[in-house]
């Protein structure tokens, strides 16, 4: 050896110091000296252990470093596993087969082939000797998760074909040491076909439930759910173990498992990121350089031999495969050479079959010391490699968004329960923009009163235990503001910190004619920026789906196609599909915008004919169900009625469901109208050269109203009439829109029309649709032709939601008496 000390540290107590010491210090000198801290981890290990200066030896060694290495090495693969992305990888899971298959196959036959001409192996050992070499450890993927490209394609591509690479060759190892012990029978392949399968039962479904369960009962405590992981993780590699796999495959398992419970950015995940990054991975690391003997390397040339062969073998046909991959695919230099540092670092599953093999006589001593050399190396060079070439991808996407970042997109999240509070900052802290959102305030309202200090100081209170569980990675910057009324401590709160997003907690107890109170009313009225109002029920990250209801013409919002990609995005984050529901009329030109927004993640869409039925078919929603409402504010285009009674409908039919309810920003200009000047439209000019108005025409059913006015329209043209009258008398009844009270628009394209035309009747008596409790006493039909651009057609319905909703319209137009007095009215 190097140098030997005598008197070496055997302590367990001191041992661990010296693990802390060089916990902390490794990272500072690695950045000094410019090299990965996982190079300087592995070389702290050399330096110490055994064949270096031998400062850590003995039982306590053997015991405590070798229990803390397989901890990390398990936490390394836990944690790829629960940063994957399953929707890339099940969108592109044909590269990820690709390229493990083509990376085994080239490795194990190259290595096999070259075992057997220079280093005289038989047949089983050459086998198994490829087909380890095929295998790789994501040594280097804390690099890759603190760069922030763990949901790129490539990186994606890289870590599914690492699941088929492993698989692979733990496979062989089994069968291999079957046929070594002469044991391989039907009985064999039987009993591990079905061991494995009731594994992936128990880690793919039994997992998910059980956790889903803690989560909802054990939502308070971050330590509960820490430590309910952490055996989740361990349960799962001894269950491989059993299974007649290694552990590794288990601890990756078990992070798909919880990959979509377990949210980023929540408390719980920077938890596990912590205590992996700053523990368990670093004692790993650790652990692979005191493997390295240097007496042994020094008086042996045989172990160079085997070494070079495997480090050729290894590195050679590995980068071909990340060559041939990154042709196939179109990737980047810079993501080529990222999968192939990704993919030559050896260590947990090298060193699993090494032993294995050792210990069955299939390798020699030397294959032993070789593999050392091959760990240390690579597990050198891959880092290397990750980190210089990563960096360089990372500074690309940072470019490429420092249009998104230059903006602070800062949230204000008001509270004043305690009880939801946590809740409401939990649900801000998933939905913000990572990128975008550097602040969020959560923030209390204390009234101008006797007892100010005591209330400052209750508020105080509240906001620090709210944010004292919050992630260390954004900004929370709890404000008091003291006022004489709420609404407007948040409105000069908004004010001055420039928020461009305010959440509210809502209990959902209130179920009136407009839920949610005064304070609400009052900003809806007087802030425009975007209002989320958010009801908590379970923790967000324990549901299966995010259900997005889309009412008429709210497309035609402010902000509409951010709030879109906010809420893919949130659903991403707490690993749910999207599914969308939306009136029939317009919803295909809408799914078609809505497919367009990044991110892309499972979304499938529905259409209903009303929002009656839609009000029915969110009351079948459960606990596991997350309902947002895309709301619109009185005065915009999108807005009617039925809209102010939804959300306490589905908070009455639908309890244990989290609702969020949003409504778009407006600006000054748009405050009144919803729409920009130039989509005006005039109406006068949309009606037909006859009449086409009916005033007074009685207590009527919406078919006789239709037949009405088609009469006056097209009175000489008896086909037309009976061909549209047919058509509107299904349509009238599945379409109406409820403008405001008293007023239905009901709209259709049809064949028989040559230019868009406005219809309007008024009834004193009131006209009854089946699907609006209240009988209207205004009606405008819309018939446009079938060719008729979709942006043209909603220009029209634009215009008649904007005069309707103009002070004083709708009343004027019940007091006309001649069609002149009508058209007059909509030409203003």
């Amino acid at each position: 050896m190097l140098i030997h000390f005598t008197a070496n540290v055997s302590n367990p107590v001191l041992m661990f110091s010296i693990l802390l010491a060089v916990i902390l210090l490794v990272p500072l000198v690695s950045t000094r000296l410019k090299i990965p801290s996982i190079v300087g981890f592995i070389l702290s290990g050399a330096l110490l252990g055994p064949g270096g200066f031998n400062v850590m030896s003995g039982e306590s060694k053997d015991t405590l470093i070798a229990v803390w290495s397989i901890v990390g090495l398990l936490y390394i693969m836990f944690i790829a596993g629960l940063e994957f992305d399953l929707y890339q990888f099940s969108k592109h899971k044909h590269r990820s087969i690709v390229f493990g298959v083509l990376e085994f196959v080239i490795t194990t036959m190259v290595a096999s082939f070259l075992s057997v001409l220079l280093l005289k192996f038989n047949l089983l050992s050459a086998i198994l000797f490829g087909s380890m070499l095929a295998s790789r450890t994501l040594v280097a993927y804390p690099i890759i998760s603190r760069l922030g490209l763990t949901k790129r394609d490539s990186l994606t591509t890289t870590l599914g074909g690492t699941i088929i690479t492993d698989t692979a060759t733990l496979l062989v190892l089994a069968v291999v040491v079957s046929l070594a012990r002469e044991i391989m029978s039907i009985w064999f392949l039987c009993r591990l076909g079905v061991s494995l399968t009731l594994f992936f039962l128990i880690v793919f479904w039994g997992v998910p439930i059980a956790s889903r369960w803690f989560f909802k009962n054990v939502s308070g405590d971050g330590g509960a759910q820490f430590l309910f992981v952490l055996t989740v993780v361990f349960t799962c590699g001894y269950l491989c173990h059993l299974a007649g796999m290694e552990p590794i495959i288990g601890a990756f398992m078990a992070g798909l498992a919880l990959n979509c419970l377990i949210s980023e950015g929540s408390l719980l995940k920077d938890r596990i990121l912590f205590v992996g990054n700053n523990l368990f991975i670093p004692v790993f690391l650790f652990s692979v350089g005191m493997l390295v003997n240097v007496q042994n390397l020094i008086s042996d040339i045989q172990i160079w031999i085997v070494a070079g062969v495997m480090l050729a073998a290894s590195l050679v046909t590995k980068y071909i495969a990340a060559r041939i991959v990154q042709a196939l695919f179109g990737y980047s230099q810079e993501e080529g050479w990222i999968i192939f540092g990704l993919s030559i670092a050896q260590a947990t599953v090298v060193l699993a079959v090494v032993e294995v093999g050792y210990n069955e006589r299939l390798f020699n001593e030397a294959v032993l010391d070789g593999t050392v050399i091959l760990i240390l190396v690579t597990c050198l060079i891959s880092p290397w490699i990750v980190e210089r070439f990563g960096k360089k991808l990372a500074l690309e996407e940072e470019t490429s968004l420092l249009h998104t970042a230059a903006l602070d997109k800062r949230l204000l999240v008001p509270v004043a329960n305690p009880h939801t509070a946590g809740a409401v900052i939990s649900f801000a802290l998933l939905f913000r923009d990572p990128v975008a959102t550097k602040t969020i305030y959560p923030m209390t309202v204390v009234q101008d009163g006797g007892n100010v200090d005591e209330q400052v100081a209750k508020s105080e209170h509240m906001l620090q235990q709210t944010i004292s569980s919050c992630s260390e990675d954004i900004a929370i910057v709890p404000t008091i503001r003291i006022d004489s009324n709420p609404a407007d401590g948040i409105l000069r709160a908004v004010s001055e910190l420039q928020a461009k997003t305010v959440i509210i907690g809502w209990g959902g107890e209130s179920v009136g004619a407009f839920i949610f109170g005064t304070i609400l009313e009052q900003l809806l009225k007087r802030c425009g920026q975007r209002i989320l109002v958010f009801k908590p029920a379970h923790p967000l990250n324990t549901a299966k789906r995010t259900i997005l209801c889309l009412p008429p013409f709210v497309e035609r919002l402010p902000g509409f196609d951010e709030t879109i990609q906010d809420f893919k995005r949130f659903a991403k984050q707490i690993g749910t599909n999207l599914q969308v529901v939306g009136i029939e009329f317009g919803f295909s030109s809408m799914q078609k915008r809505i497919k367009q927004v990044y991110p892309q993640i499972p979304t499938s869409f529905i259409s209903k004919a009303s929002l009656q039925e839609i009000r029915m078919f969110l009351s079948s929603c459960s606990s596991d169900d997350v309902i947002v409402l895309f709301s619109a504010r009185e005065g915009t285009v999108a807005w009617q009625p039925g809209l102010a009674h939804l959300p306490g409908a589905i908070a009455k039919n639908s309890p244990q469901s989290n609702i969020i309810v949003v409504y778009p920003p407006i600006t000054v200009e748009e405050a009144s109208t919803g729409t920009s000047s130039e989509d005006e439209t005039s109406l006068s000019s949309l009606f037909p050269q006859q009449e086409g108005i009916v005033l007074n025409i009685g207590k009527v059913t919406p078919e006789e109203s239709v037949e009405k006015l088609i009469e006056t329209v097209f009175a000489d043209d008896k086909t037309k009439k009976e061909s549209l009258i047919s058509e509107l008398r299904k349509a009238v009844n599945e379409y109406p829109i409820e403008l405001t009270e008293g007023v239905v628009l009901s709209h259709l394209h049809c064949p028989e029309v040559e230019r868009t035309m406005v219809l309007v009747a008024t009834s004193a008596e009131g006209i009854n649709f089946k699907s609006i409790k209240q009988p209207a006493n205004i009606m405008f039909l819309v018939l446009s032709p079938v060719g008729v651009s979709p942006e043209l057609h909603l220009r029209t319905l634009s215009s008649i939601a904007r005069f309707v909703h103009t002070a004083g319209a709708v009343d004027s137009l019940r007091k006309t008496s001649s069609p002149e007095e009508v058209k007059s009215l909509l030409a203003k």
